[in-house]
């Protein structure tokens, strides 16, 4: 049963391929006659939509205006950014208390480690522009920020404070 569908496809395919054959004359094919540039439409196309019987003819198109359109609508407007993070009064800075040195002149000066920045300074000296040294120790050192609040900084341990920005 098999081998009869089999040979009608292949006569159905012979005989398409020949019908196609047969139109390969390299005729063009027929199309309608092309209007030259020289006719030009008198009439705008949807003319005929618009023209009623009870009606005077349109003359003109009416020209496009910038006026806001009727069918415009604000309900669907995406909804407003959120406002940026407020910017941050606090920062946070690690100090590290690495020792303490005493001059001939009984002055003592501490050397301190602020944020990997290497700074000394003695007593009641400014450290860097957030701390001021108030007492050094050979266990300690007593710092005062801007804020008006006293940290002890450990000998040796690095420590992290949290102090206002400027």
């Amino acid at each position: 049963m098999y081998q009869w569908v089999s040979v009608g496809v292949m006569i159905v395919t012979l005989l398409m391929t020949f019908l196609a054959a047969m139109r390969l004359g390299g005729d063009l094919p027929d199309l309608p006659q092309i209007r030259s540039s020289s006719q030009v439409v008198s009439k705008h196309p949807f003319q005929t939509l618009v023209n009623r019987p009870g009606l005077p003819p349109i003359k003109a198109w009416p020209a496009m205006k910038n006026e806001a359109n009727p069918f415009f609508t604000d309900f669907f407007k995406p909804a407003p950014k959120p406002a940026p993070p407020p910017k941050p009064t606090m920062k946070q800075v690690e100090l590290l208390y690495q020792g303490w040195f005493e001059s001939s002149g009984k002055e003592l000066e501490a050397f301190v480690t602020i944020d990997n920045k290497k700074l000394s300074a003695g007593i009641s000296g400014d450290l860097s522009p957030e701390f001021t040294l108030l007492e050094i120790n050979s266990e300690f050192i007593l710092l005062k920020s801007k804020d008006d609040k006293e940290h002890r900084i450990p000998f040796n341990k690095l420590t992290s404070l949290e102090i206002p920005i400027q």
